[in-house]
């Protein structure tokens, strides 16, 4: 596999953002483990379903989230360090998203990098593609992440396996078609040092 070495956890910041942004890299090669921190607005927890069928080990935290658009925050440091706790005792490569475009993916993306080197973060699909959110070469300057690799996937295949585990997410694919005509690779960066 390209890229990643070992057996890692995906910390995905909602039930969806998994699949939605390394789909492809799921579909390659699977986690040991994955961790859903926030519960998500009207999003099934089709995650828990995904690891059970795939025999992954899984954590649901159900933290509050982050309103997305009144930028609420209910998360606690207790919150922090319990992610913290339970990668540490995973001990395994961490995968995350960079937090581009979305608060509740942005306090997972800083929680991360506060406490764990070597971590490698995914773009987050479609939040970083969305210009009104997020200019996103400035966003990766500030957070000095470096492009790692680019995992060239099958996108419609990834898409197949979204819709199958996140039924209640199929209005996403109306109202956010455009980002989806344009089949993105995923895009893998670590901290510059």
């Amino acid at each position: 596999m390209v890229g990643i070495e070992g057996d890692y956890v995906f910390i995905e910041s909602h039930p969806d953002d998994l699949l939605l942004s390394a789909g492809g890299l799921f579909l390659q090669k699977k986690p040991r483990m994955v961790i859903t921190v926030f519960s998500g607005k009207n999003i099934d927890n089709g995650t828990k379903e995904l690891c059970k069928d795939y025999g992954i080990g899984y954590v649901f935290l159900n933290v509050p989230d982050i309103d997305y658009n009144e930028k609420i925050d209910r998360t606690t440091p207790e919150h922090a360090n319990l992610l913290v706790d339970i990668i540490k005792k995973a001990n395994l490569n961490v995968i995350t998203t960079m937090g581009a475009g979305h608060p509740a993916h942005e306090w997972v993306a800083n929680i991360i990098k506060d406490n764990f080197k070597d971590t490698i973060f995914v773009r987050d699909f479609p939040h970083s593609y969305k210009k009104r959110k997020v200019n996103f070469q400035e966003y990766v300057n500030k957070n000095k992440f470096k492009l790692s690799f680019i995992l060239e996937c099958d996108f419609d295949k990834k898409v197949e396996l979204f819709k199958y585990y996140y039924k209640s997410q199929k209005s996403l694919l109306f109202f956010e078609k455009r980002f989806f005509k344009i089949k993105p690779r995923e895009e893998y960066y670590t901290v510059k040092k």
